[in-house]
């Protein structure tokens, strides 16, 4: 596995966050575990004094195309939404969750 770093202000390596698995495991847990993640990195890195574009930029590549995947289905009620982070992770868990049931029902309804 590569491992990719970034200089933080204090001239130090931070490692990237994990990408965030929205596929296996428990996934609420998961999103919990990732999002304390990137709070810590964004704040050590500098990021999080960025401008919201960047940090949605940085929070996508790090979450894994996976999530880029969901994220560019999107379509979003106000301009601007798309580059704001919080917004991104709501409506990323939300579209999963609803995804998620749907395949368990498909599931369901194909074993009878």
């Amino acid at each position: 596995n590569l491992i990719l770093y970034r200089k933080s202000m204090a001239g130090t390596l931070l490692k990237l966050p994990s990408k965030l698995e929205i596929i296996e495991g428990k996934v609420s847990e998961n999103f919990k575990r990732w999002t304390r993640q990137m709070e810590e990195y964004l704040a050590a890195s500098g990021a999080s004094k960025k401008s919201e574009l960047v940090q949605t930029a940085i929070l996508l590549h790090c979450a894994g195309p996976n999530v880029i995947e969901i994220y560019d289905h999107f379509v979003w009620s106000e301009e601007g939404d798309n580059n704001k982070p919080n917004k991104v992770l709501n409506e990323v868990v939300k579209s999963h969750r609803f995804w998620s049931v749907c395949t368990r029902m498909h599931k369901a309804s194909s074993n009878f």
